[in-house]
C-alpha cells in the first residue's frame, strides 16, 4: 500500500502525517523485534520415540501418562503430565513419531506441534497436512527422521508461523529406508482463540538430497529479524542455506567443505550467539563398539558463510554414542552428550580432544524402568541449564546445572530428575528464539536496537582493517590487534586461504594473489569483518 499526501494541506499538517506515518512505520517494525521477551520455548513436550506411552512406574497405576510438558514460563522448571490413557481405546493428545517440531507463542503457551503429518493445538485438536502425509497409504512422509521439520515465527508479521518439513522421501538403497529428496512449507497462524488456521502451502522449496537424520537447523539471520536454514547433502561436503524473510523462504546459496559433513546428526545445534554450528555421528566399530565424531563450525550471520570445522574423534569404546554438542548461554563452553560420558570444551582453548574436560558419566548403581540410564540429546533450557534425555523409553534425566561454569563446577548430576511419564528423543528442534541483530554489522540494516547484545570494550570497536577496498596488502589498527588473537582469512566459499595472529596485520597480510572477490577476517574474541579485493 502507498501513501499519497494531498498538495493542498498545509506544511504543519503535512509534519504531522509525515510524523504519524514515521510512528506507525516504527511501531509495525517493532513486530519484527519478536526476540525481545520472546518465549517461544518456554513449554516443551518431552515425548516418547516411535511410541504413544509406556509402563508406569508405579505397576498399580492403571491411568497410562503419555509424554511430559517442562514449563519454563516462571524461569524456573515446572513439570506435568501431557497426557494420559484411562481406557484401552482411548486416543493420546499427542502421537509422535520421532520427527517432532514444535513452538509456543510469544506469551510463553504451547501453541503447535508437529509429528510428520499432523499440526496440533494446544487443545489437542489436529489438522492432517496432506503436503507431509497420504491417507490412502497411511503414510507418513517423516516417519524414520529426528529434526526434520522445524516451526519458526514468520518474520515481521504477528502471530503467524511457518513450518518447513522434508518432503519427497525416496527409498535409499545404502541406508536402506525412505530419505528426503525436497523441502516444503505450511503457513498458519493462530486465531484468538489459541486453534490453528493453515494460510497456504508452499510445496517445493529445493530438491536435493538430504541427510537422513539432523536436517533442518535455524538461526536468525545478523539483522535480527529473519532466519537462516542449514540443511546439508546427504553423504557429502556440502551446505544448503535458505534465507526466510518477509517475502518467504528462498533457496540462497550452497557452500562447499573440505571434509565431509557429518551425516546421521541427532540434532545439530547453534550455540546461542549464533556463531557456532555443531554435528555429530556415531559409527560401528565392530566387536561391539562405536566410534564417535563431532564436528564445530564457526558461522557468519551476516553472509551465511561457514569456516572449516574443529573436527573431534573420540577411541572406540563400547556402548557408546555421541547425540549432540550442546554450548552454555555464554557460548564459551562446549558439551558433548555420549551415552556414557560427558565432556566439556572451551572456545578460548585449542579445539582438540586432548583439552576435553570429562565431567559426567554412567553409573551403573541407579536404575530405571529399561534397567538402567545413560545419557542422551537434550536442550539448553530458558533456566539456563542444560537437560538430557536417553534415547529409549526412561524416566531418569541427567542435568548440568551450571554449564558456564568451568570443569566439575558445571554442576552435572546423573539422572536426579525424575518425569512423571516416561519420554525419550522427541525434544521439538526448537532454534535459539532469543537471538537479536548483531549490533554494528554490515548486515544490521533494519535499524532495530537490540538490548540483549554486549557493548564491545573500546578497543574492540575501535578495531578497523584497511584499505577496504583494497588491491594487495591489508593492514589492522586499534589496540585489540597487539593482544596476539588468533587470526583466520577464508573466502565466500568458507575456504580458509590464511591462518596467524592478529598482529600479522601490524606489517600487513598480502591478498594480492587471490582473485577480485569479497573476503573475511575472522580475529577470536572480536568477530568476522568484510574485506573487498579489487
Amino acid at each position: 500500500m502507498g501513501w499519497v499526501i494531498h498538495p493542498a494541506l498545509s506544511f504543519d499538517t503535512m509534519k504531522i502525517i509525515i510524523v504519524l506515518l514515521i510512528l506507525i512505520y516504527s511501531l509495525n517494525s517493532s513486530f519484527s523485534q519478536n526476540y525481545i521477551d520472546q518465549k517461544y520455548d518456554r513449554q516443551r513436550i518431552i515425548m516418547d520415540y516411535f511410541a504413544s506411552g509406556c509402563t508406569n512406574l508405579d505397576p498399580n497405576d492403571t491411568v497410562i501418562k503419555v509424554g511430559t510438558i517442562f514449563d519454563f514460563r516462571n524461569d524456573t522448571l515446572e513439570i506435568r503430565v501431557a497426557d494420559t490413557i484411562k481406557g484401552p481405546n482411548q486416543e493420546v493428545k499427542y502421537f509422535t513419531l520421532g520427527n517432532v517440531s514444535q513452538i509456543c507463542n510469544k506469551e510463553g503457551e504451547f501453541l503447535a506441534y508437529f509429528n510428520g503429518a499432523k499440526l496440533w493445538d494446544r487443545f489437542g485438536n489436529n489438522i492432517v497436512l496432506n503436503t507431509f502425509y497420504n491417507e490412502e497409504s497411511n503414510e507418513y512422509a517423516s516417519i524414520y527422521g529426528l529434526a526434520n521439520s522445524v516451526i519458526l515465527p514468520f518474520p515481521g508479521i504477528n502471530n503467524q508461523y511457518i513450518l518447513i518439513n522434508a518432503n519427497e522421501f525416496v527409498f535409499d538403497p545404502i541406508s536402506g529406508v525412505k530419505i528426503a529428496n525436497d523441502l516444503s512449507a505450511i503457513i498458519f497462524k493462530e486465531e484468538n482463540d489459541g486453534k490453528l488456521d493453515i494460510l497456504g502451502t508452499i510445496p517445493q522449496i529445493y530438491k536435493d538430497k538430504y541427510c537422513f537424520i539432523g536436517i533442518i537447523t535455524a538461526c536468525r539471520h545478523a539483522n535480527g529479524r529473519d532466519w537462516w536454514l542449514v540443511c546439508p547433502r546427504r553423504r557429502s561436503n556440502v551446505f544448503n542455506l535458505f534465507l526466510l524473510d518477509p517475502s518467504g523462504i528462498k533457496f540462497h546459496h550452497s557452500q562447499t567443505m573440505s571434509p565431509n559433513i557429518l551425516y546421521s546428526s541427532y540434532a545439530p545445534t547453534f550455540s546461542p550467539d549464533g556463531r557456532w554450528y555443531t554435528r555429530t555421528e556415531s559409527k560401528n566399530a565392530g566387536d561391539g563398539k562405536r566410534i564417535d565424531y563431532g564436528q564445530i563450525f564457526e558461522f557468519d550471520r551476516c553472509s551465511g558463510i561457514f569456516s572449516e570445522p574443529y573436527e573431534y574423534t573420540f577411541p572406540a569404546e563400547d556402548t557408546t554414542s555421541l547425540s549432540q554438542i550442546i554450548f552454555d548461554k555464554t557460548s564459551q563452553y562446549f558439551y558433548f552428550l555420549r551415552s556414557g560420558t560427558i565432556y566439556q570444551g572451551n572456545i578460548n582453548k585449542p579445539m582438540t580432544l586432548e583439552n576435553l574436560e570429562k565431567v559426567g558419566e554412567f553409573n551403573s548403581a541407579i536404575k530405571d524402568f529399561s534397567g538402567f540410564n545413560v545419557m542422551g540429546g537434550g536442550f539448553l533450557a530458558p533456566d539456563n541449564k542444560i537437560y538430557t534425555f536417553d534415547g529409549r523409553w526412561s524416566f531418569g534425566s541427567s542435568i548440568i546445572n551450571y554449564p558456564s561454569e568451568e570443569g566439575q563446577n558445571c554442576g552435572f548430576e546423573y539422572s536426579t530428575l525424575w518425569k512423571p511419564a516416561c519420554g525419550s528423543l522427541g525434544l521439538g528442534n526448537m532454534p535459539d528464539f532469543n537471538l537479536g541483530p548483531v549490533d554494528g554489522s554490515s548486515c544490521d540494516t533494519l535499524g532495530l536496537d537490540n538490548p540483549l547484545s554486549v557493548d564491545l570494550p573500546k578497543e574492540k570497536s575501535d578495531f578497523i582493517v584497511y584499505p577496504n577496498p583494497t588491491n594487495g596488502l591489508i593492514y589492522g589498527e586499534g589496540e585489540i590487534i597487539y593482544k596476539n588473537h588468533f587470526l583466520k582469512i577464508f573466502d565466500i566459499t568458507g575456504k580458509t586461504l590464511y591462518e596467524g595472529n592478529s598482529e600479522d596485520l601490524r606489517t600487513g597480510i598480502d591478498l594480492s594473489d587471490q582473485p577480485s572477490g569479497i573476503y573475511f577476517i575472522y580475529i577470536h574474541e572480536i568477530g568476522i569483518k568484510k574485506i573487498v579485493k579489487i
